[in-house]
């Protein structure tokens, strides 16, 4: 059995930043979850819907990236806004000197 997830690639100097779908092996099923990869490297995941690492279709994989995505979107624009107002205060600091 195969488990997917997809992630987003960074861009390097041999290819653009894009999306990847990554193919986890399953080497052994559990009751409550998956052991996966290859044998040296081994990682367990659980099968709970909300706490899985990898899905069973490419569906529930995009399913799940595009909700990973927009919430990692969303605290970032919230440490974008953090780090512009502690500029924003550290050039006012800057002036009054």
């Amino acid at each position: 059995m195969i488990l997917y997830r997809y992630i987003a690639a960074y861009p390097t100097e041999f290819q653009p930043a894009g999306l990847v779908l990554e193919k986890h092996e399953v080497i052994k099923e559990t009751p409550k979850g998956y052991w996966i990869g290859p044998a040296w490297k081994k990682r367990w995941i659980s099968n709970y819907n909300r706490a899985r690492f990898a899905y069973p279709t490419k569906e529930e994989a995009m399913v799940h990236f595009t909700k990973r995505t927009t919430r990692r979107i969303e605290f970032l624009k919230i440490q974008i806004k953090t780090c512009e107002d502690a500029m924003a205060a550290a050039k006012l600091m800057n002036l009054n000197k």
